[in-house]
């Protein structure tokens, strides 16, 4: 098998199932925040450098003047709301039960750890699938949703392009789920690596083919199909992480080839705001 061969069914495999060890070997060394954030940094340099050298789309890798706003959604929907969305919920826990953590346990606690972050995974994923459905057929969550559907392109950045309240929603039908559950800290923050090295991937300009993976994951062969803006792939494809409930909701896609490049999107998004303050306020406009 050829070097260009090896990265393409190697690339994502190794940074994920190798990131994870290493962020678990480094999570009993060092704090669990400063891993997700080292994973996340190193992830999306990975991905940056390696859309340059292996490319699905190059033209994909030209700027369609959305850098800037790409990167103050990532920045204000999934860094700073996240964190304070999740230190509002655990200040009500701790209001609640006098402590950041319920005073019950649903979980696992002795599985090995590999095992309880695929079941919170699964977990987790139920109530995104849905909330991520309804997206796609309900006007009112469509107008937030459509924000990150106006991307002009898939590169890493826009993983991050959220409307605030999109990923407020999103954020609520994740990590509250499992700390309600007696989610172990440990296994929260390897899920939220996951989420990080998964979601990069997920939406970057990289030519990969992940094979029988595509049963696991739902990564970028899949979730271009769901950026499609013509035919069934824009209503499939619904998972975040995993593609487990698309398969048996029957809303799993692959016809096995490529999408062209100038199918992502939707319809009617020549006129759709490109700066980051019109695209918080075109939800709200007619």
């Amino acid at each position: 098998m050829t070097p260009p061969a090896i990265a393409r069914y190697g690339l994502f495999p190794l940074a994920m199932f190798g990131g994870l060890a290493l962020a678990w070997w480094a999570m009993q060394r060092i704090s669990p925040p400063l891993v997700v954030g080292v994973a996340s940094l190193a992830t999306a340099l990975v991905v940056a450098v390696a859309e340059r050298l292996m490319p699905f789309d190059p033209a994909w890798n030209h700027p369609r003047g959305d850098r800037l706003t790409d990167f103050l959604h990532t920045a204000v929907s999934f860094i700073a709301l996240s964190e304070v969305l999740r230190a509002v919920f655990l200040a009500a826990l701790a209001a609640l039960f006098g402590a950041a953590v319920v005073p019950w346990t649903l979980w696992p606690v002795d599985w090995p750890w590999p095992l309880q972050l695929l079941l919170a995974l699964a977990i987790a994923e139920l109530p995104y699938y849905w909330l991520h459905r309804w997206m796609h057929t309900v006007p009112a969550l469509w107008r937030l949703h459509a924000v990150h559907h106006s991307a002009p392109r898939m590169y890493w950045l826009n993983a991050g392009r959220f409307h605030p309240l999109d990923a407020g929603l999103i954020f609520f039908t994740q990590l509250p789920v499992l700390m309600l559950l007696g989610v172990p800290p440990a296994i929260i923050s390897m899920f939220l690596v996951v989420g990080a090295i998964h979601g990069l991937f997920q939406h970057g300009n990289l030519d990969l083919r992940l094979g029988p993976l595509n049963h696991l994951f739902a990564m970028a062969e899949l979730h271009r199909w769901h950026h499609a803006r013509r035919g069934p792939g824009g209503h499939s494809n619904y998972g975040g992480n995993l593609i487990c409930w698309d398969q048996l909701f029957g809303t799993r896609y692959d016809p096995g080839h490529d999408i062209p490049p100038d199918a992502i999107g939707f319809e009617g998004d020549e006129t759709y705001p490109t700066d980051y303050i019109g695209q918080l306020a075109a939800p709200f406009r007619r």
